[in-house]
């Protein structure tokens, strides 16, 4: 259905349903839309967070990433994509995970997943080193019709007390935006990460990530002396959030958070390992854990799981762009 005006209002005579999906663009490049065409419907996701990694003692057990942010919605039609990819992993002890990439197609944009939570942290946004642990990364944020990449931010990493922020528009947004986006799951935006654990008396087990249109990523279990605490799980949305990492302590095991779930798909499975595992995308499944190496967010936005003992981290899910008309 070709459209050379903006469609009409609900009421209007317009009906969605009649669009049919044109585009499905994987990577940023160039789209070719017929000249009779004017306005287009996008529906808009970013690379999710990967997660972070760290050595399993002192506290060290890392978040999981979040969830890349979706947004939707017309816009005058362009002639570029830009796709982000998801965050890559890392593997070096004690740091937090990537973000993701922004994603945008005309005036749609949203905003990358954060980070997984490292015990120090490493970004601006980060909360300061405190008794607890690396918390998950926050899911990304989006300003609807923004016309500026200044208006979408991406979610915090998530580092010592008490998590990582949800992704918020920039302080040029209205109020009332910025309101809903720290609500999570509000215009966008995601959860923000679970709180991290760290208590040298008991079990202390990692948080996990907020629920929201994308999912904040899971805190890292405690681990001090003969107390650890198990992974806290990805926060659940229409994109799932990457779950904490955990180890053992005390001859006891603390299995990793799971992934968190999609509306289509699901996030993996953390069972009697110490990674995380990756949250679900909009295209796939996230994948389970292996031994202390987080697992990857699904295709689609899906934050990637923490991991410990210095392994890897599960990267982020790269992000999708889909153009309807």
């Amino acid at each position: 259905m070709a459209l050379s005006v903006f469609p009409a209002a609900a009421g209007g005579g317009f009906d969605p349903s009649k669009v049919t999906l044109r585009h499905t663009v994987t990577s940023s490049g160039s789209v070719t839309i017929p000249a009779d065409v004017t306005w287009v419907y996008a529906v808009v996701i970013s690379g999710g967070g990967s997660g972070g990694t760290g050595n399993g003692s002192g506290g060290n057990c890392h978040g999981g990433g979040g969830g890349g942010g979706i947004v939707w919605g017309w816009t005058p039609k362009a002639s570029t994509v830009t796709v982000g990819a998801g965050g890559a992993s890392v593997s070096s002890s004690n740091i937090s995970g990537n973000n993701g990439g922004n994603s945008s197609y005309g005036i749609i944009r949203s905003g990358g997943g954060g980070g997984g939570g490292g015990q120090n942290g490493g970004n601006p946004q980060d909360y300061p080193k405190s008794s607890t642990g690396p918390g998950g990364g926050g899911g990304g944020a989006v300003a609807t019709t923004s016309s500026t990449a200044a208006d979408v931010k991406q979610g915090g990493w998530g580092a010592g007390s008490p998590h990582g922020p949800a992704g918020v528009p920039s302080s040029n947004a209205s109020a009332a935006l910025i309101a809903s986006n720290l609500m999570g799951g509000m215009v966008g935006a995601g959860g923000a990460g679970g709180n991290g654990a760290y208590q040298s008396s008991q079990q202390q087990d990692g948080k996990p990530g907020g629920n929201g249109l994308s999912g904040g990523g899971g805190g890292g279990g405690g681990v001090v002396s003969t107390y650890a605490g198990i992974g806290g799980k990805g926060g659940d949305g229409i994109i799932g959030g990457g779950g904490g990492s955990s180890s053992s302590a005390g001859g006891t095991s603390y299995p990793g958070g799971n992934g968190g779930n999609g509306s289509f798909f699901n996030g993996g499975t953390s069972s009697s390992v110490y990674g995380g595992s990756g949250g679900a995308g909009y295209l796939a499944d996230g994948t389970s854990a292996s031994g202390n190496a987080g697992g990857n967010g699904g295709n689609g936005g899906g934050g990637g799981g923490g991991a410990s003992s210095n392994s890897a981290s599960g990267a982020g899910g790269n992000g999708v762009v889909y153009i309807y008309y």
